[in-house]
């Protein structure tokens, strides 16, 4: 239901004799941005039929959630699905469990459950309702007699969430896991026994999610081809597939040294706020360098929810908001009054952040564009799109640097972005550096690897807009279409 023909939106219904899973739930950026925009949005009162009506979601029964059911009615309820099983928190992969029931079983790594806790936590209210659910479309009846519609508290329920450490059984699956590598930690592939109807034992079927072996945990990706081997089905993602060479993360973390080490004034640096492997490299570089590496409250707040889990993975790599060489940058919000001295109370001043923000205030490595503003280049400072305004706050001069490490603009929406993006550059004199970045994927050449030491006898290409250069690999390849099943 999707992943075909595109990189993402990747939802895979897998029967098997009485069982029925659900291999990741995630939006088709490709189908969502053909008929919306960022300010022209799905329609929240209409529940999940403005979804259905485009075909960006599969009209099932026993799949999503009572509240949108009952208010939009045409589905029955009754669940007919084991539950979800999700690769990690990209939300190509993720994003769209915000519409299944609470009682939907969604199996996931601690840490890709504590990512999807950071987004909904720091996110705008919307389409994001991962960890919990906040019941919509329903009354209650208050002390006075009246009615009033459930928010807050009184409509919070919570998901079914199991973190998947152990093989999972249904009547006719088993579903093990293991951890590959990829751009946030807690991804994992999956290796899954079935049987058929007769109870004889069915095809092994591996499916990879997104993965890569550049990465600094690229062992886990080693590990997981090993325990897949011999699968007979392999459902694997080619974004990548028509590419030859990558540079490894420990490379590109070398490079982003040397353009720090040339640089006299401000460094500032756009990454994907949840690669985390990179959030690494900028701040391995940045010491190396004798600089601190500032970030915002978001990622302060992913930082936080990583190291609350007891696993032990690439998440365990990553520096503690204590760390002497971090800092909390919180940026002057709303009334802008972190800069003010003549407040009546410090509560005042707290009103200015959300919630979930005001703790940074007292955090020890908190600072604000004061302490970056006065002492430029001690600082590596993260500063996206969405951050260009700040630089009227930081003033960086012309010694001043932009490390773009993104994967380059690949529809107009982020050309355009780019250039506002430069005009600000422009209007401070700051140098560009070329992009630097290494993708989250596999290359072609690696993918051909995976395939070779797995060895499977059917390969079934996804998340990908090359999969007929599978066919040339050497194996049966059975090519997916939207909505069609595939017999195995």
């Amino acid at each position: 239901f999707g992943g075909v023909n595109e990189i993402g939106g990747n939802k895979i219904l897998l029967e098997s004799g009485k069982s029925r899973i659900f291999l990741d739930f995630g939006m088709s950026f490709n189908l969502h941005f053909t008929y919306f925009d960022y300010f022209l949005t799905p329609r929240k009162l209409n529940g999940m039929g403005d979804f259905f009506e485009l075909g960006i979601l599969p009209k099932m029964d026993g799949l999503y959630r009572s509240d949108y059911i009952k208010h939009t009615g045409g589905l029955k309820e009754d669940r007919k699905l084991n539950g979800v099983f999700l690769t990690h928190a990209h939300a190509d992969h993720s994003a769209h469990i915000h519409f299944l029931r609470k009682d939907m079983p969604i199996y996931a790594s601690e840490e890709t459950f504590a990512i999807l806790d950071s987004a909904q936590e720091t996110g705008a209210p919307g389409w994001n309702e991962f960890i919990d659910i906040k019941k919509t479309f329903e009354f209650y009846k208050t002390h006075r007699g009246t009615y009033a519609r459930m928010q807050g508290n009184l409509s919070k329920m919570s998901r079914d969430l199991r973190t998947i450490d152990s093989p999972v059984e249904f009547d006719s699956l088993i579903i093990n896991s293991s951890k590959v590598n990829h751009s946030l930690p807690g991804a994992v592939g999956y290796i899954i026994e079935t049987q058929n109807n007769s109870q004889n034992t069915g095809p092994r079927i591996a499916y990879t999610g997104d993965l890569r072996f550049h990465g600094y945990s690229g062992h886990e990706t080693e590990e997981f081809v090993k325990k897949a081997a011999g699968s007979d089905v392999l459902i694997i993602e080619g974004t990548r597939i028509d590419e030859t060479k990558t540079l490894t993360e420990q490379e590109l973390k070398s490079q982003l040294s040397d353009e720090i080490k040339k640089t006299n004034g401000l460094v500032l640096a756009n990454w994907p706020i949840r690669d985390t492997d990179r959030l690494i490299s900028f701040f391995e570089a940045a010491k190396e360098n004798g600089r601190i590496l500032a970030i915002n409250t978001k990622q302060a707040n992913l930082l936080e929810k990583l190291q609350n889990t007891k696993s032990e993975s690439d998440s365990n790599l990553l520096p503690k908001l204590t760390d002497k060489n971090i800092r909390i940058f919180l940026t002057r919000k709303y009334w802008g009054l972190i800069d003010k001295d003549n407040l009546p109370h410090e509560s005042v001043r707290e009103m200015d952040y959300l919630g979930w923000e005001r703790k940074y205030l007292k955090h020890p490595n908190m600072i604000d564009y004061r302490a970056i503003r006065d002492n430029p280049s001690e600082y590596v400072v993260r500063c996206d799109f969405y951050d260009m305004t700040e630089l009227i706050d930081l003033r960086p001069d012309s010694n001043s640097k932009y490390i773009r490490s993104t994967c380059e603009p690949f529809d107009d929406k982020m050309e355009f972005n780019e250039r506002i993006v430069d005009a600000w550059l422009n209007h401070f004199g700051i140098q560009k550096t070329d992009t630097l970045h290494c993708s989250g994927h596999a290359p072609g050449l690696d993918i051909k690897r995976i395939i070779d030491e797995i060895n499977p006898k059917t390969i079934i290409p996804i998340h990908t807009e090359n999969a007929s250069l599978f066919a040339q690999l050497g194996k049966t390849c059975i090519l997916p279409k939207l909505n069609q099943k595939i017999e195995i």
